[in-house]
């Protein structure tokens, strides 16, 4: 997988529905929200690509934004 990216700095307050995702994809979340110094970013994709060669032909899947 290689994926590439616009990458902006949030706060936890900025995340809105991000934050809700993140919470429930990882219930020891709620712990590290209170970490000092605790950075969050939301990433914007513009280009990702998948390769899998162990199968002939191999798959390439590409998307682009």
């Amino acid at each position: 997988m290689q994926y590439e990216g616009a990458a902006r700095q949030t706060s936890s307050a900025e995340l809105g529905p991000y934050h809700e995702i993140y919470l429930r994809k990882f219930t020891d979340a709620p712990s590290r929200v209170k970490w000092e110094g605790i950075t969050y970013y939301v990433v914007t994709p513009m280009w990702i690509r998948y390769s899998d060669y162990e199968q002939t032909p191999p798959e390439l899947v590409e998307l682009v934004f």
